[in-house]
Parts: structure tokens; C-alpha cells; sequence
């Protein structure tokens, strides 16, 4: 069995792939002055499930952008953009909910 908890939280890899095909990670620790980004894509992923290779994936580092430096005053945070959705009739509000239910104790200050 591997374990399911990653770098950007419990499932989250996993839960975001049920929703879209594309996901674009993008993350800063208070440490750093810099914003890590990394878009993962579900058919790359899965091809190379189970096996002993290494896999790379698009990303890069930039500078964080003024919105980001004014929503996090603690100067750390991680977002998650779902790209090309798989799931019809999405609520996003009831999304919203259900992810903050389950995130909360992580993302506590």
C-alpha cells in the first residue's frame, strides 16, 4: 500500500484528479520569498502509476503576485486551480464547504 497523505495535504492529489484532469499547485512557506508551482496532469500521472520510475512534471518558481501577499498575512499558503473538470453538475459552493471541513485543521494559523 502507499500512503495517500502528500506534500499539499490528505488526498488532495487524489481528490482533485476525481474533479479535473489538470491540476496547477501553487505553494509558499513563510520561510521563502518565492512560490513553488507545479501543474500535474492525470494521464501523466497514471502512466506512471506503480512503476519504480520517476516521473517530472511542469512547474516553476516566480515571485508571489500582490493578491497572494495581501490574502496571506501569515505569508504562507497553497493554492489548488482544478483544471478541465470531469464532473457535471458541480456545486461549487457545497465543494467549497465539503474542502474547508476537511482542510481546516491543516490550514489553522
Amino acid at each position: 500500500m502507499q500512503p495517500f497523505f502528500g506534500m499539499f495535504g490528505y488526498g488532495g492529489l487524489i481528490a482533485s484528479m476525481n474533479i479535473g484532469s489538470c491540476v496547477e499547485v501553487s505553494s509558499k512557506t513563510k520561510q521563502s520569498k518565492k512560490v513553488y508551482k507545479l501543474r500535474l496532469a492525470r494521464e501523466a500521472l497514471l502512466g506512471n502509476s506503480g512503476s519504480e520510475c520517476s516521473w517530472s512534471t511542469d512547474g516553476g518558481i516566480r515571485d508571489p503576485l500582490d493578491e497572494e501577499i495581501k490574502e496571506s498575512p501569515h505569508g504562507s499558503f497553497t493554492k489548488v486551480v482544478i483544471l478541465n473538470p470531469v464532473v457535471r453538475n458541480l456545486d461549487i459552493s457545497k465543494l467549497q464547504c465539503k474542502l474547508k471541513d476537511i482542510y481546516f485543521p491543516y490550514i489553522q494559523i
